[in-house]
């Protein structure tokens, strides 16, 4: 192989490593796409919290239906933290 193609070729893989690598910090860096980025994580993580607690719950009235454990005695109260 001849050296000037491959010296060439080290230089074109080595800017277009460069303009990617500056392409991606420039993504990171922009502050409106990070904000929004932080919102979606909060609302996902928000609707998987509460799918999780909603199963929960429904288990726990599925075991006092079929174990006939009174929930109402104060034993199992529903603790809202947001209220």
């Amino acid at each position: 192989m001849d050296k000037g193609l491959s010296v060439k070729a080290d230089e074109e893989i080595r800017g277009l490593k460069e303009s990617l690598s500056d392409m991606t910090l420039s993504n990171y860096r922009s502050e409106d796409k990070v904000e929004k980025l932080l919102k979606d994580l909060e609302v996902v993580e928000d609707n998987v919290l509460d799918h999780h607690e909603l199963d929960f719950w429904k288990a726990l009235q599925q075991a006092a239906f079929f174990y006939k454990i009174p929930l109402d005695e104060g034993n199992f109260e529903r603790i809202d933290v947001d209220s």
